[in-house]
């Protein structure tokens, strides 16, 4: 296992994270206690969930399997998903400052390693945002702030926060990434600054779709995350997997090099395939790291 650093500090973790998603919903707590004995046996050291996931099951059963051993992981949580998954009025200094304490009390930590806004709130201003998360690490319950699924004009409206009111800049920068979704090659990564925050990859896997798990023309089994997916489903029964976008933008995006809109069959992903999603996103952090070429540290699913 390789590891890298978050956010220009001491703060260590594995390239491979383990995501927290299906734990309490596919995963009941014996099930994640054996998943995360078996990520640390490999290596992996950071795990990545959030306060919506199972309604706060997957945090739950987290702290539960990370007992006794806490300080040999990296733990990240998400804020700022409801129901309406629009993420308005998430970034307010009240609602950060109230569920940090459910999240915290859930994984039965006193810190959070890195604490990230789960989606771009509009309705609050970003310097709001990041003062409410500086104010946290002052107290010593969050180590790093981060964000998540946030365009570049957001990613830049940040770092203007940041420089303009000398408050620190979110460390990650969550985003979706895998073979098939490639869209931040052209427009996230390209932001080359030295303090853009460090891009985090989740959905490698495509929802275990890249895994070659699922077979062409069989239906996705229930309770799996790619049922979970309208989009998922149509890749693993064999649909056409097309990247948004278009001229040189669409051409970058070919899926394993084969012509825009060529069909994917799920049993023709395999080991080959899964191993290449990753390798492409480890590859390209290498190139550059923070400093502009592509996500730092992987996320599964």
């Amino acid at each position: 296992m390789k590891y890298r650093t978050i956010g220009g500090s001491d703060t260590r973790v594995s390239t491979i994270a383990l995501g927290g998603n299906i734990f309490g919903y596919a995963c009941d707590a014996a099930q994640t206690r054996e998943i995360i004995a078996a990520a640390e046996a490999l290596g992996v050291n950071f795990a990545d969930t959030a306060d919506v996931y199972s309604e706060g099951r997957s945090e739950e059963f987290i702290g539960q399997a990370l007992r006794g051993r806490r300080n040999r992981w990296i733990v990240a949580t998400k804020v700022g998903v409801d129901s309406d998954a629009t993420g308005r009025g998430s970034g307010a200094k009240a609602v950060i400052h109230s569920r940090i304490e459910h999240s915290l009390r859930r994984l039965q930590t006193d810190y959070m390693d890195i604490y990230q806004l789960h989606h771009f709130d509009p309705d609050t201003p970003v310097e709001e945002t990041l003062a409410a998360a500086e104010v946290l690490r002052a107290q010593g319950k969050v180590r790093h702030f981060g964000i998540s699924n946030c365009t570049a004009p957001q990613v830049r409206a940040y770092t203007s926060a940041s420089r303009t009111f000398g408050l620190p800049m979110p460390a990650t920068h969550q985003v979706h990434y895998n073979i098939l979704k490639r869209q931040i090659e052209h427009d996230l990564v390209p932001q080359s600054e030295p303090t853009r925050p460090r891009l985090l990859a989740y959905g490698v896997l495509g929802r275990g779709v890249l895994s070659g798990k699922y077979r062409s023309g069989e239906a996705v089994p229930a309770n799996t995350r790619a049922a979970m997916s309208a989009r998922a489903i149509r890749l693993a029964a064999g649909g056409a997997a097309r990247c948004r976008g278009s001229g040189n933008a669409r051409s970058r995006c070919r899926p394993y090099s084969e012509p825009t809109g060529a069909r994917l069959r799920a049993e023709d992903c395999g080991r080959r395939h899964c191993g290449r999603s990753f390798a492409r996103a480890v590859r390209r952090s290498r190139k550059g790291g923070r400093s502009g070429a592509g996500p730092g540290v992987l996320g599964t699913g």
